[in-house]
């Protein structure tokens, strides 16, 4: 009778484990959490922010935020392996709106640009500056509902936006001169796939340097930090209290 009895309550806490599964708002599959900015960049990636250019938080970037990833200013590769994200938000109330100016070269617009695609900011897409030129493949535009962002429109939105940057040989030519680029939006890899610019580093068309700036009209940007852990603050900066100092036991 005593086996009947555990083996009753062994079945009887799977399946409230399985529907505690099921039903909490807070599992997801390994599949439904898709691809992470932090899991990525463990992978030897150089993560750099605002801070790293001497550049200060600011709330207006009409084209006086201007910086470079790099020292080498118009070597592009130098960027292997680099990641970078900022807390940022587009505006289009004029219908050019806001353009974020990547990988470009001193002294012109080139290289590629986030920008809203329309004032009701439904998308944010990625083009070329300079055209013609070599093609993005494939062409990206990235839709508010599947970035995962809360809210009906990019257009006035604060959310975060994380760049990675590789070099690959992705058209078997014997060169590393194409970029696999991840674009990021709160911690997650877009549609789990990255963009190929293929020979981003060698073509002359695409002038690509390690020049960002922001152009058109006033976006913000705000620079991202990692939270630290309790265990990571000095104890002598911090009074610790628990529940009981309010009251509940």
């Amino acid at each position: 009778m005593r086996k009947k009895h555990i083996k009753f309550i062994s079945v009887l806490c799977a399946i409230v484990l399985a529907f505690g599964l099921i039903y909490s708002p807070h599992f997801k599959s390994r599949a439904e959490e898709g691809i992470s900015f932090s899991d990525v960049v463990k992978d030897g990636f150089h993560c750099v922010t605002l801070s790293d250019f001497g550049v200060e938080d600011t709330d207006k970037t009409d084209g006086s935020v201007d910086f470079y990833m790099s020292e080498d200013k118009d070597n592009v590769k130098s960027l292997h392996k680099t990641a970078f994200r900022a807390y940022t938000v587009f505006n289009n109330t004029t219908g050019t709106g806001t353009e974020f100016h990547l990988f470009t070269q001193k002294g012109g617009n080139t290289g590629i640009a986030f920008t809203i695609g329309s004032k009701n900011g439904k998308d944010l897409q990625l083009k070329r500056i300079k055209t013609p030129g070599p093609s993005i493949s494939p062409t990206f535009t990235a839709t508010v509902s599947k970035a995962g962002i809360d809210a009906t429109t990019f257009n006035g939105t604060y959310f975060l936006l994380g760049l990675t940057v590789e070099f690959v040989d992705s058209d078997s030519d014997g060169d590393d001169d194409d970029m696999k680029l991840g674009v990021f939006f709160n911690d997650k890899l877009y549609d789990d796939s990255y963009i190929t610019i293929r020979n981003a580093a060698s073509s002359s068309s695409y002038k690509m340097g390690t020049r960002m700036n922001f152009a058109g009209e006033a976006g913000e940007i705000y620079s991202y930090s990692e939270p630290k852990k309790i265990s990571e603050c000095p104890e002598n900066d911090y009074d610790r209290i628990t529940l009981s100092d309010f009251g509940i036991s």
